[in-house]
């Protein structure tokens, strides 16, 4: 079970959703990356992520959690997701 204290919040992975994931498929294990987008109980958003030395994750470890605003998911999902319809599914079509 991961879960971390972050301002003053403990996010549990246990007790959220997975909604979408990211691996960046790096040839080089220093620049692997991989993140997990989950959606908590109460309706907020998290970042579960894990990487190489490259990767922005290694400042934290080489894992982490970072919380993230409803805006900043929605553009984490556009970035990142290869299934076109995840954003839809969550917050219906996007604006152009």
């Amino acid at each position: 079970m991961m879960n971390r204290l972050i301002t003053n919040k403990i996010l549990d992975i246990q007790d959220a959703r997975l909604v979408a994931e990211y691996h960046n498929d790096a040839l080089d294990p220093a620049e692997l990356c991989m993140e997990e987008l989950y959606l908590k109980k109460s309706g907020g958003y998290f970042l579960y992520g894990r990487g190489g030395i490259k990767s922005q994750w290694t400042a934290i470890n080489g894992e982490g959690i970072k919380s993230l605003s409803v805006e900043d998911a929605q553009k984490w999902i556009k970035q990142h997701a290869n299934d076109r319809n995840k954003y839809a599914d969550l917050w219906g079509e996007a604006e152009e």
